[in-house]
C-alpha cells in the first residue's frame, strides 16, 4: 500500500485551519501562528533574522513501520511530526500553541476532540481511513534565536479493499 501523502497532508492542514475560535491557531483577530506548512517552510519564513515570520508550524508524515494486513485491508503505522518554531524561548507562546495542537479531548465526555490532533481521526478519500492519533513523543530543541518544539502523533493508516 502506498501512502496517500497528499490526502493526509490536506486532512491535517484542513484540521488546523478550522481552529479559528478564540485562542485558536488561526483566530481571525489574534492567531497563535503565522503559518502551517507541509514538509518544508518557505525559505523566507526560515530566515532566523525575520522575527515577524514566527511562530509557524511544519508538519511531516513519517512511515513508522511495515505494512500489516489481511485479505480485505492493508494497515501501516504512521507518525505525524508537528514542529513548532518560535522566536526565542517564550514558554507562554509555546504552551498555547502546543495545547491547541494537542487538543481538548480530555475536556470532552466523548473523548472526541473539537480541535487538535490527540485522539483525532482523519477523514480521507478513496477507501483510506485512520485510527485515532495518539500523542507519542515531545521534544524541544533550542538555538540562539529559535525554539523548535516537536510533537509526534502515532496512528494507523488503512486501506479497505472492495468486495465486488
Amino acid at each position: 500500500m502506498g501512502l496517500p501523502l497528499k490526502s493526509v497532508y490536506t486532512a491535517v492542514r484542513d484540521r488546523a485551519l478550522t481552529d479559528t475560535v478564540s485562542g485558536g491557531l488561526f483566530n481571525v483577530t489574534t492567531p497563535l501562528i503565522k503559518g502551517w506548512y507541509s514538509r518544508l517552510a518557505p525559505a523566507a519564513t526560515t530566515n532566523a533574522s525575520s522575527i515577524a515570520a514566527y511562530p509557524y508550524v511544519v508538519c511531516n508524515i513519517v512511515d513508522a513501520g511495515g505494512e500489516k494486513g489481511g485479505f480485505w485491508f492493508s494497515l501501516r503505522d504512521v507518525i505525524l511530526r508537528v514542529s513548532i518554531f518560535t522566536a526565542g524561548n517564550s514558554e507562554s507562546t509555546i504552551d498555547a500553541i502546543r495545547d491547541r495542537i494537542m487538543g481538548d479531548w480530555t475536556a470532552r465526555v466523548t473523548r472526541v476532540p473539537v480541535y487538535g490532533f490527540d485522539r483525532h481521526v482523519l477523514v480521507l478519500p478513496n477507501n483510506y481511513y485512520t485510527t485515532a492519533m495518539l500523542l507519542d513523543n515531545q521534544t524541544e530543541l533550542f538555538e540562539e534565536k529559535v525554539t523548535q518544539t516537536i510533537l509526534e502523533f502515532r496512528f494507523a493508516l488503512g486501506l479497505m479493499g472492495t468486495t465486488s
